[in-house]
């Protein structure tokens, strides 16, 4: 199972707004 997809998702999710 993608486990390390889901820690990198939440990443980029906070990176995404932290950019914008």
């Amino acid at each position: 199972r993608p486990s390390h997809l889901m820690w990198i998702y939440r990443l980029n999710v906070q990176l995404l707004p932290c950019d914008l």
